[in-house]
Protein backbone atom coordinates (compact mmCIF):
# COMPACT_ATOMS: atom_id res chain seq x y z
CA UNK A 1 0.00 0.00 0.00
CA UNK A 2 2.87 2.37 0.74
CA UNK A 3 4.50 1.38 -2.08
CA UNK A 4 1.40 2.48 -4.04
CA UNK A 5 0.79 6.19 -2.54
CA UNK A 6 4.57 6.75 -1.96
CA UNK A 7 4.37 8.48 -5.52
CA UNK A 8 1.05 10.60 -4.88
CA UNK A 9 3.16 11.43 -1.39
CA UNK A 10 5.66 13.00 -3.49
CA UNK A 11 3.57 14.88 -5.73
CA UNK A 12 2.26 16.57 -3.02
CA UNK A 13 5.09 17.61 -1.47
CA UNK A 14 6.47 19.38 -4.87
CA UNK A 15 3.55 20.82 -5.07
CA UNK A 16 3.62 22.10 -1.85
CA UNK A 17 7.04 22.94 -2.07
CA UNK A 18 5.88 24.65 -4.65
CA UNK A 19 3.40 26.68 -3.34
CA UNK A 20 5.33 27.99 -0.24
CA UNK A 21 7.92 29.09 -3.14
CA UNK A 22 5.23 30.85 -4.58
CA UNK A 23 4.22 32.33 -0.63
CA UNK A 24 7.76 33.90 -0.44
CA UNK A 25 7.96 35.48 -3.75
CA UNK A 26 4.64 37.23 -3.02
CA UNK A 27 6.03 38.45 0.12
CA UNK A 28 8.92 39.72 -1.62
CA UNK A 29 6.54 41.50 -3.97
CA UNK A 30 4.45 42.92 -0.42
CA UNK A 31 7.69 43.83 1.23
CA UNK A 32 9.20 45.71 -2.34
CA UNK A 33 5.40 47.33 -2.36
CA UNK A 34 5.85 48.53 1.07
CA UNK A 35 9.31 50.04 0.95
CA UNK A 36 8.44 51.90 -2.59
CA UNK A 37 5.18 53.66 -0.66
CA UNK A 38 7.51 54.61 2.31
CA UNK A 39 9.97 56.00 -0.01
CA UNK A 40 7.44 58.08 -2.03
CA UNK A 41 5.31 59.05 1.33
CA UNK A 42 8.43 60.08 2.47
CA UNK A 43 9.70 62.26 -0.48
CA UNK A 44 6.30 63.65 -0.64
CA UNK A 45 6.99 64.81 3.04
CA UNK A 46 3.79 62.76 4.26
CA UNK A 47 6.00 60.75 6.87
CA UNK A 48 8.03 61.89 9.49
CA UNK A 49 11.68 60.83 9.23
CA UNK A 50 11.04 59.53 13.11
CA UNK A 51 8.60 57.19 10.92
CA UNK A 52 11.78 56.13 8.52
CA UNK A 53 13.80 55.86 11.10
CA UNK A 54 11.70 53.47 12.84
CA UNK A 55 10.81 50.85 9.99
CA UNK A 56 14.35 50.73 9.40
CA UNK A 57 15.33 49.53 13.13
CA UNK A 58 12.05 47.17 13.04
CA UNK A 59 13.73 45.68 10.22
CA UNK A 60 17.37 45.63 11.26
CA UNK A 61 15.68 43.83 14.45
CA UNK A 62 13.69 41.48 12.65
CA UNK A 63 16.73 40.79 10.38
CA UNK A 64 18.86 40.28 13.38
CA UNK A 65 16.09 37.90 15.10
CA UNK A 66 16.17 35.72 11.89
CA UNK A 67 20.20 35.52 12.11
CA UNK A 68 20.16 34.13 15.47
CA UNK A 69 17.26 31.96 14.51
CA UNK A 70 19.79 30.63 12.37
CA UNK A 71 22.76 30.49 14.58
CA UNK A 72 20.58 28.09 16.58
CA UNK A 73 19.49 25.84 13.99
CA UNK A 74 23.51 25.36 13.00
CA UNK A 75 24.51 25.15 16.30
CA UNK A 76 22.33 22.06 17.10
CA UNK A 77 24.00 19.48 15.07
CA UNK A 78 27.68 21.08 15.77
CA UNK A 79 27.03 21.27 19.59
CA UNK A 80 25.89 17.53 19.51
CA UNK A 81 28.80 16.04 17.50
CA UNK A 82 31.03 18.58 19.91
CA UNK A 83 29.33 16.74 23.05
CA UNK A 84 29.96 13.24 21.59
CA UNK A 85 33.56 14.09 20.52
CA UNK A 86 34.17 15.59 24.17
CA UNK A 87 32.61 12.49 25.94
CA UNK A 88 35.13 10.63 23.95
CA UNK A 89 37.87 12.36 24.76
CA UNK A 90 36.52 11.95 28.79
CA UNK A 91 36.25 7.98 28.24
CA UNK A 92 40.17 8.31 27.56
CA UNK A 93 41.13 10.79 30.11
CA UNK A 94 39.49 7.97 32.95
CA UNK A 95 41.09 5.16 30.59
CA UNK A 96 43.76 4.01 32.82
CA UNK A 97 45.34 1.51 30.27
CA UNK A 98 46.33 4.81 28.43
CA UNK A 99 49.30 6.23 28.85
CA UNK A 100 49.79 9.77 29.88
CA UNK A 101 50.12 11.31 26.88
CA UNK A 102 47.31 10.10 25.30
CA UNK A 103 45.20 11.20 28.77
CA UNK A 104 46.72 14.78 28.80
CA UNK A 105 46.31 15.59 25.05
CA UNK A 106 42.42 14.28 25.35
CA UNK A 107 42.44 16.16 28.18
CA UNK A 108 43.85 19.67 26.71
CA UNK A 109 41.77 18.55 23.40
CA UNK A 110 38.60 18.32 25.65
CA UNK A 111 39.28 21.93 27.06
CA UNK A 112 40.14 23.29 23.27
CA UNK A 113 36.39 21.57 22.55
CA UNK A 114 34.50 22.93 25.82
CA UNK A 115 36.02 26.40 25.09
CA UNK A 116 34.36 26.23 21.23
CA UNK A 117 31.33 24.97 22.61
CA UNK A 118 30.97 27.83 25.15
CA UNK A 119 31.65 30.61 22.77
CA UNK A 120 29.56 29.42 20.10
CA UNK A 121 26.80 29.36 22.96
CA UNK A 122 27.47 31.78 24.60
CA UNK A 123 27.47 34.54 21.53
CA UNK A 124 23.87 33.13 20.85
CA UNK A 125 22.77 33.80 24.41
CA UNK A 126 24.59 37.44 24.09
CA UNK A 127 23.01 38.24 20.80
CA UNK A 128 19.23 37.52 21.90
CA UNK A 129 19.60 39.30 25.22
CA UNK A 130 20.81 42.26 23.10
CA UNK A 131 18.29 41.95 20.51
CA UNK A 132 15.47 41.87 23.38
CA UNK A 133 17.49 45.20 25.25
CA UNK A 134 17.39 46.79 22.07
CA UNK A 135 13.88 45.69 21.62
CA UNK A 136 12.52 47.25 24.87
CA UNK A 137 14.71 50.78 24.09
CA UNK A 138 12.94 50.85 20.22
CA UNK A 139 9.59 50.98 22.13
CA UNK A 140 10.52 52.69 25.09
CA UNK A 141 8.78 50.76 27.53
CA UNK A 142 9.09 47.51 28.62
CA UNK A 143 5.71 44.84 30.14
CA UNK A 144 6.45 42.94 32.61
CA UNK A 145 6.59 39.94 30.55
CA UNK A 146 9.01 41.68 27.79
CA UNK A 147 11.05 42.42 31.21
CA UNK A 148 10.47 38.50 32.14
CA UNK A 149 12.03 38.01 29.02
CA UNK A 150 14.43 39.60 28.91
CA UNK A 151 16.25 39.08 32.73
CA UNK A 152 15.48 35.17 31.83
CA UNK A 153 17.65 35.38 28.81
CA UNK A 154 20.68 37.15 31.15
CA UNK A 155 19.95 34.47 33.35
CA UNK A 156 20.72 31.99 30.58
CA UNK A 157 23.80 33.62 29.95
CA UNK A 158 24.81 33.32 33.96
CA UNK A 159 23.77 29.54 33.66
CA UNK A 160 25.61 28.88 30.96
CA UNK A 161 29.34 30.33 31.95
CA UNK A 162 28.68 28.53 35.37
CA UNK A 163 27.44 25.17 33.23
CA UNK A 164 30.87 25.16 31.26
CA UNK A 165 33.35 26.66 34.17
CA UNK A 166 32.04 23.29 35.84
CA UNK A 167 32.47 21.22 33.04
CA UNK A 168 36.67 23.22 32.40
CA UNK A 169 36.98 22.86 35.93
CA UNK A 170 36.30 18.97 35.87
CA UNK A 171 38.73 18.48 33.27
CA UNK A 172 41.69 20.51 34.59
CA UNK A 173 41.29 18.32 37.73
CA UNK A 174 41.24 15.13 36.03
CA UNK A 175 44.40 16.19 34.19
CA UNK A 176 46.13 17.24 36.96
CA UNK A 177 45.11 14.08 38.64
CA UNK A 178 46.77 12.28 35.97
CA UNK A 179 49.98 14.36 36.34
CA UNK A 180 49.95 13.92 39.91
CA UNK A 181 49.76 10.51 39.11
CA UNK A 182 52.99 9.91 36.83
CA UNK A 183 54.83 12.02 39.52
CA UNK A 184 53.86 9.52 42.21
CA UNK A 185 54.43 6.46 40.21
CA UNK A 186 57.84 8.14 38.48
CA UNK A 187 59.00 9.29 42.65
CA UNK A 188 57.85 5.18 43.55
Amino acid sequence: MKTLLAPIGTLISKILNTVAELFTQVVNVFEWLAEAYVKLYNWLGLIPDTMVEAIKQSKRLISEERAIYNAESENIVVLARRRRELEKLKNVISDQTKSEDERNKAAQDGLRILDEMAKREKAILVARYNLLEDKRKQDGYESDEQRRERLQALADIEAKEAEYISQRNELISQSSGIEKAAADAAAT
